[in-house]
């Protein structure tokens, strides 16, 4: 798992909203939306299909922890 350590990465989108990446879910509760796309920032190169799966992995444990059951992590 490569991870940034030197800088952290900040994404503002055109609407004016700022994403700025995170190292883990809040522990307790199912992550949001914005909280899955903030950990996704934190791989360095968060655009591929590796830092997808690796985040996907996360949040089907995140979800089993919290008696969520999807069919598959496919489907996340």
């Amino acid at each position: 798992m490569k991870i940034r350590h030197s800088e952290e990465i900040v994404k503002i989108l055109h609407s004016g909203t700022t994403f700025t990446g995170c190292e883990k879910f809040p522990p307790g509760v199912l992550p949001t939306k914005r909280q899955v796309l903030e950990r996704l920032l934190h791989f360095r190169n968060f655009r591929t299909a590796d830092a997808a799966n690796d985040v996907a992995n996360e949040i089907y444990d995140r979800w089993l922890w919290c008696n969520v059951y999807p069919l598959h992590r496919l489907t996340i």
